[in-house]
């Protein structure tokens, strides 16, 4: 947003605001009224050049384009052409019109003449020299990033991840689970040090993506406010805002289409990102509707942001083609924007090209930038992505005499290699120093265009005379700026304290009280003309470029470097800053000090001792940038912020400045937390706890955090418990510590819960006790705690109570978990009950204002937990997806993981086609891992690799090594976790059920009664439903085979549970029930009632959707047919529906096996080939 200046009126007086700020002296603060321009004028005599086999040369040379930034040695005449309105009129204003008149008569005299001559340093026309290599290399990732494109396109865009176009891209049986990358993104890093080129190389793709029809967007980071959270994004999405805006001029349709697909992607996180992004409010309508999530705890909001961003350049990259995203000085970035462009490589919903450039001498090893390019080089295999880094160093003596030929249009000679070799020895070769040292010749009549001769010349002794050799560029610089108007310096050291890029508005707010606080009137018509002369004059020294009309950025990092520097010592730019900030302080509105806040306390925070009388209103400040920091997730600015404003409380805060002390350590305490520095989070929350002033309610953040770390960072999870029960009881919710005395709480709340009813939860109003609440927030947690450590009595107890409170005292977010969580305790007792506390707790959800930011905790509660053993397996599906969508979209990414790993669990139970089940696991289980959700990750695996090794994707298809995952180092890794995961059982009950799927009913019966019903502990998932079924095959075919007790008493074992399931309305094991009468009657001899039985759980199966299940019921019918029954055509004829069956799910590999195995049953057909990889 363009800043609004604060009681302002087109003409008329601007008020200064307050008068406390120090007065500027008048030599550091001048007036365009009471100084002259400084001109320079040509020179008439130039000494003869060394070369004196000069020729005259034509336009059509190198370097002689009209350039509005090239420096000329007749400055006078473009500078002061372009002030012809200004208010630089003093007392020596006629010597000046005397000079512009006659400048103007001799440029009207020899126009011809000014369009023929080269009496000017080209730059802007230079080119690149020396750089063809790393030319060809960058032009070279994105060539290969556009064919990347239309090989994606050329294969069609696909569906939703498993939807058939996926599975068809993907050749099977040959599917390799660590290399189904379909990403389309190239990253460069260009390094180097300052000055070498960096930016001008990448801009040297811009022509070749502009005439693909492409965008080039980019954005800078910046020393002078490195504390501002994604500075460089914010300056990236400017650029990206201006090609939305010139999409409405030319395709009015085509940019509303744009802006609804944006909407409808990010939701409610658009209002998130314009918090970060303000300029995106000035491009998007957002509809008044949408709201963003109520306060959430930090990892929640950081996940949030990530995904707002995302979704918006998911959007971006599938309209724009070709998007080139550049990202400039990343030295200075910030860690949350590395996060943030880490998610953008790594998704491949996101095509784009990126390009990060950053000085070498500035990232060391340790640097987080330096690890982000390690970890990007070790992720790009399975990323989809390429990642290529372009070294670019000074150039050689050779190409400084080629860049000195171009430029002065002239042929290699003695005199062009010794004055390459002078500007080599001078400059190093690096290439901004010499052209700043080729201006400085120019400007210094060490190197003239001689009108006679038509020619460059120069004296290269005198060169080496006049100029000495400096180590630093900013010294040419300074040297440049110190020969500037008085005016002039002070602007540029004004706006070199506004960071690398600046609006007009703000110097024209900012300059009024920093020349003179004692005036009253300014007129603002006289003031922005003075503004405007003074940026088209820094812009024809080359010191500033525009980028819009009314923003402005330095040509050169060194620039604003030496114009910050020049005149003052380190406290005197301090002090200067300071003024800067309180200027823009008292004169933007409220508005635009929000929208700018973090620039204005950097500005304030310079100086290391605040004037007292400016004290409160610093830590006003600070406070205010430390919770905005939050906000945005940056809790690095956080910390910084809020150790600033704790240095500016005075020695009794936690009597003068309760509130503020309170928020202040607070909010330390969480960032300290999120960045995982327990050491410093310790020391400012014990700060807190050690006060006997505040309440226990008021210390809830504090106490949460240590909890939190226990629970989290140190895994402590029984600790965590007994921590949060103190907490409780401090806060005055009694709960007992002692298991004893929690299970018999837990027996009578389960035996005392009455089930409300729709009308009694409808009529409930929100909990408004800040008290009740926070307790809900610390049992919510304890559940979980309880819940890791298993402690079940405690997890029962916990839940119930919540669920009490809630009738009690009114809804809050925690309630709909709460009543879902102790569903899953009813569960045991009766399905149905189970079900509807489900439906109360989502009927919560929707009562609740903020019911957004649970809702995936208890979509995957219910639809994993609870509703598939009563509604059917498949409809869950759906509901676990939306549950992970909402789980993203609120930052709860351990939800939406829970999610979508029970989605990979319950279309295994369901029978989902497994090619696009593979591809679905390939692609959750990536996300899990780069999300570092480490539990569900590895709780995934065996469900990948059981899938691949259905498919036939493993050597050995009873074991689980493959493309997923190796059994042995899967063991290892849950060995040395000491507890943390439990993902052991579900490797054992894959291993189980590939005995049984591939007929080792031997090793599958053996695993299956040495691990015994875990489930029965668990209080069951829908995974104890395929490994019932499995168990069953393998006990059934062992007792059948073998006669032995241990196996019948299994099996029937087995079958009881089955029937208990169908009697309580489990509807998904119907058909299972069927199976196992039929099995029994094959074990017991009775071949009617088994001939009956069979078919029709095949039928029931088929019907269902269990297709998978209806083959692996085929296959056993057919084998009792022909081993017990001795019918081989029925046997064979059972077989081939196996087959089809098997072939429909996606599992070719067993179709083939049983097709090989019983092909003497078939001898007139020809078996159908397949590769099968074991």
């Amino acid at each position: 947003m363009v800043p609004t200046r604060r009681s302002t009126s087109t003409k008329g007086p601007v008020a200064t605001g307050s008068t406390r700020m120090v007065s500027v002296p008048e030599d550091d603060a001048p007036s365009l009224h009471s100084t002259t321009a400084t001109t320079a004028t040509a020179t008439n005599t130039a000494e003869a050049s060394e070369d004196d086999s000069g020729k005259l040369l034509s336009n059509s040379g190198s370097g002689r384009s009209d350039s509005t930034t090239s420096l000329s040695l007749d400055q006078s005449r473009v500078s002061v052409s372009s002030v012809s309105r200004s208010s630089m009129r003093s007392s020596a204003a006629s010597t000046s019109s005397d000079r512009i008149r006659l400048s103007h008569t001799e440029s009207v005299k020899n126009i011809n003449v000014e369009k023929l001559t080269v009496n000017k340093l080209r730059f802007a026309s230079l080119g690149l020299h020396g750089r063809k290599a790393e030319m060809k290399t960058i032009k070279g990732c994105f060539d290969k990033f556009v064919n990347k494109l239309v090989k994606t396109d050329e294969g069609g865009e696909g569906e939703a991840v498993g939807s058939k176009n996926l599975s068809e891209i993907l050749p099977l049986p040959d599917f390799d689970f660590g290399n189904t990358n379909t990403g389309s993104s190239e990253v460069v890093f260009i390094s180097g040090e300052s000055g070498t080129g960096k930016t001008a190389l990448a801009e040297s793709i811009k022509n070749v993506v502009f005439r693909r029809r492409g965008i080039y967007i980019s954005g800078k980071f910046d020393i002078q406010n490195r504390r501002d959270p994604f500075l460089g994004i914010i300056s990236l999405f400017r650029e990206l805002c201006g090609e939305i805006l010139e999409l409405r001029l030319r395709n009015k349709d085509g940019y509303e289409a744009l802006c609804d697909a944006i909407l409808s992607a990010v939701g409610d996180e658009i209002v998130l990102l314009t918090k970060v992004v303000p300029v995106l409010k000035e491009v998007i309508d957002i509809p008044d509707d949408m709201n963003a999530v109520a306060e959430q705890g930090n990892k929640e909001a950081k996940e949030r942001l990530k995904y707002g961003f995302l979704q918006f350049f998911r959007v971006i990259s599938a309209h724009f083609d070709h998007l080139v995203i550049v990202l400039d000085d990343l030295q200075w970035t910030d860690a949350m924007s590395i996060e943030l462009l880490d998610g953008i490589i790594g998704d491949k919903d996101i095509r784009t090209m990126f390009i990060g450039i950053y000085r070498s001498n500035e990232v060391d090893e340790a640097h987080y930038l330096s690890k982000t390019i390690r970890d990007l080089h070790a992720a790009k295999e399975k990323g989809g992505f390429e990642v290529t880094e372009i070294s670019v160093g000074n150039l050689d003596v050779s190409v400084c005499e080629e860049i000195l030929i171009s430029l002065l249009s002239v042929d290699p000679s003695p005199a062009s290699s010794r004055l390459a070799e002078i500007c080599h020895k001078r400059t190093d070769g690096n290439v901004f120093h010499l052209l700043s040292y080729l201006t400085m010749l120019q400007e210094e009549n060490l190197l003239q265009f001689h009108l006679g001769m038509f020619k460059w010349t120069w004296n290269c002794d005198r060169i080496e005379e006049e100029t000495a050799a400096s180590s630093n560029v900013v010294d040419l610089i300074l040297a440049k700026i110190a020969k500037q108007p008085q005016e002039m310096k002070y602007f540029l050291q004004l706006v070199s304290c506004l960071g690398s890029s600046f609006e007009k508005d703000v110097v024209l707010c900012a300059l009024p009280q920093m020349r003179d606080s004692t005036a009253c009137e300014f007129d603002m018509n006289e003031l922005e003309d003075e503004v405007d002369e003074l940026i088209s004059l820094a812009i024809h020294e080359r010191f500033l470029e525009s980028q819009s009309d009314l923003r402005f950025c330095w040509v050169h990092d060194s620039i604003q470097e030496a114009a910050l520097k020049q005149r003052f010592s380190e406290s005197e730019i301090d002090t200067f800053k300071f003024k800067l900030g309180n200027a823009l302080l008292q004169s933007l509105t409220e508005e635009d000090v929000e929208n700018n806040l973090f620039d204005i306390v950097n500005l304030l925070t310079s100086i290391d001792e605040c004037p007292e009388e400016d004290r409160a209103t610093l830590l006003g400040l600070c406070l205010k940038a430390a919770k905005k920091s939050t906000e945005l997730t940056s809790f690095d600015s956080c910390v910084i912020y809020a150790e600033r404003g704790i240095s500016l409380l005075p020695v009794e805060k936690w009597t003068q400045e309760r509130e503020v002390s309170l928020e202040l350590y607070s909010l330390i305490t969480e960032a300290y937390l999120s960045i995982v520095n327990a050491e410093k989070m310790k020391v400012y929350a014990n700060e807190v706890l050690h006060q006997s002033s505040l309440s226990e309610l008021e210390k809830v953040r504090v106490h949460i955090c240590i909890i939190s770390l226990n629970a989290g960072v140190m895994n402590k999870a029984r600790e965590a418990l007994d921590m949060s029960i103190d907490v409780l009881r401090k806060l005055g919710c009694k709960f007992p510590k002692n298991k004893l005395l929690q299970a018999r709480l837990a027996v009578s709340s389960v035996l005392g819960a009455k089930l409300p009813s729709e009308k009694d939860i409808a009529a409930l109003s929100p909990m408004e006790d800040e008290t009740r609440k926070a307790c809900m927030e610390i049992m919510v947690n304890a559940a979980t705690f309880s819940h890791h450590c298993n402690n079940i009595p405690a997890f029962i107890a916990l839940n119930s109570r919540m669920a009490q409170w809630t009738m009690k005292y009114g809804v809050d977010v925690y309630s709909a978990p709460a009543f879902a969580l102790f569903g899953m305790v009813k569960k045991s007792m009766s399905y149905k009950t189970s079900a509807l506390y489900a439906d109360r707790g989502f009927q919560l959800l929707d009562m609740c204002k903020e019911g957004k930011r649970t809702e995936s905790r208890v979509t995957y509660i219910s639809w994993f937990q609870i509703y598939p053993f009563s509604k059917p397996i498949h409809s869950t599906l759906k509901h676990l997806l939306r549950g992970y969508k909402v789980g993203m979209e609120v930052g709860d990414v351990e939800s939406a993981m829970w999610n979508v790993s029970q989605y990979m669990c319950n279309s295994i139970v369901a029978g989902k086609a497994l090619k696009p089940l593979a591809v679905d696991c390939v692609t959750y289980i990536e996300q899990m891992q780069m999300l570092k959700a480490d539990f569900t990750y590895h709780m995934s695996l065996p469900f990948a690799q059981g899938v691949l090794n259905m498919i036939g994707d493993a050597d050995d298809p009873l074991k689980l090594s493959g493309s997923a995952m190796i059994e042995e180092d899967f063991l290892a890794m849950i060995e040395s976790s000491e507890g943390k995961f439990w993902s052991s059982l579900h490797l054992q009950i894959f291993k189980s059920m590939m005995c049984s799927f591939f007929g080792d009913f031997e090793n599958g019966a053996k695993l299956a009664l040495e691990r015994g019903d875990v489930y029965e502990k668990k209080n069951g998932s829908p995974l104890a439903m395929t490994d019932t079924l499995h168990q069953g095959v393998s006990f059934y075919a062992m007792a059948r085979k073998t006669k032995e007790k241990r196996y019948i008493k299994a099996a029937k074992k087995v079958k009881n549970k089955v029937v208990t399931w169908v009697k309580k309305g489990n509807v998904n094991a119907v058909h299972y029930l069927s199976f196992f009468e039929a099995e029994e009657a094959a074990l017991e001899g009775k071949s009617e009632s088994a001939t009956e039985l069979y078919p029709k759980a095949i039928i029931s199966a088929a019907r269902s959707g269990f297709q998978h299940d209806a083959a692996l019921v085929s296959e056993r019918y057919a084998e009792y047919l022909l081993h017990d029954l001795k019918e081989n055509d029925s046997a064979g004829q059972y077989f081939q529906d196996s087959i089809q069956y098997y072939q429909g799910w996606g599992s070719d590999y067993k179709a083939e096996m049983l097709r090989k195995k019983y092909s003497y049953l078939w001898p007139d057909e020809i078996p159908k080939d397949i590769t099968v990889n074991a």
